[in-house]
């Protein structure tokens, strides 16, 4: 699609209440290039063993979704980074949240996103400057027809509870030190952002990558779990450098259904999966991690 058939759809989704039934399935069917976006990541990326997984990867090839996995990776050393996401806005909202920590104090930042007013115009205003020329005309637009602060939840944004304690409990960038080390680093990467679905993205780009975070994609799109053996193929097809890995994230409301019936979790020395504890040492969701030897 052309820059404006996006901003078309965009407005269509968020601003008409009596939408056309293709778009209307679109949008509320499986992941789709009109999927919602998320504002905030749903995932645990604070805890200690998904931090270690992101941390000092160089070259990433990661899900978009809110924005948080790929700013969290920025901060734990990530400078070369594909993002993809098969709907096509998440990458102007990405793009809007890398221009905040470039504009916002770390407060002015969550009251954007999260607060009682998010993605209020004063605010937009500031942080407009730093956005590159197609994510301008795509925020410029919504934002100048959205007479009554309705934007940010409207039906472009995924329903789920959004909240400024939950951006801080699941994002290690949204500690202030650690804001101002994200801040340093926003302009010193290489971004690269597709519009696709990863497996078959996976066989388009040559390149070759220290970290594939897949994020909850895996089991969110599969109603019949694939098998370990199958994941595992699916792992191996993306190109690794050594010592390589693919992330795929598994929700704990997930976790019964996705390993129903299975006699036994793997415990292979490349392939693990990696419970995810609270600061109170309870186990909540899980990663499957696959490592390239």
């Amino acid at each position: 699609m052309t820059l404006q058939e996006e901003i078309d759809l965009a407005k269509d989704i968020a601003f008409v209440d009596n939408k056309p039934e293709d778009i209307r399935w679109m949008f509320k069917g499986s992941y789709n290039e009109c999927s919602l976006v998320f504002r905030v990541t749903n995932e645990r990326i604070n805890t200690k063993e998904y931090m270690d997984i992101l941390k000092n990867k160089k070259k990433i090839l990661s899900v978009i979704s809110s924005g948080d996995q790929i700013l969290n990776s920025i901060l734990l050393g990530s400078k070369d980074i594909d993002g993809y996401d098969i709907s096509m806005f998440p990458k102007y909202y990405l793009k809007l949240k890398m221009a905040a920590v470039e504009e916002l104090n770390i407060n002015d930042f969550k009251e954007f996103f999260y607060g009682r007013h998010p993605l209020n115009k004063e605010m937009y205003n500031k942080v407009s400057k730093h956005l590159d020329n197609d994510s301008l005309t795509f925020w410029n637009t919504l934002i100048s027809i959205d007479k009554h602060s309705k934007l940010a939840n409207s039906d472009l944004f995924c329903t789920d509870v959004s909240s400024i304690k939950l951006a801080e409990d699941n994002n290690p960038y949204l500690e202030p030190s650690e804001y101002k080390k994200l801040r340093s680093k926003i302009k010193n990467i290489n971004l690269r952002l597709f519009r696709d679905d990863v497996f078959e993205l996976r066989d388009k780009l040559p390149d070759s990558y220290d970290l594939v975070n897949l994020s909850s994609i895996v089991v969110a799109s599969n109603i019949i779990p694939p098998t370990f053996d199958e994941q595992k193929d699916m792992f191996k097809g993306f190109k690794l450098n050594k010592n390589g890995i693919v992330l795929s994230y598994i929700f704990d409301i997930e976790y019964d259904r996705f390993f129903e019936g299975w006699d036994r979790l793997p415990n292979e020395e490349d392939y693990k999966l990696i419970d995810l504890k609270d600061k109170y040492g309870r186990k909540e969701d899980a990663i499957l991690v696959y490592k390239k030897k």
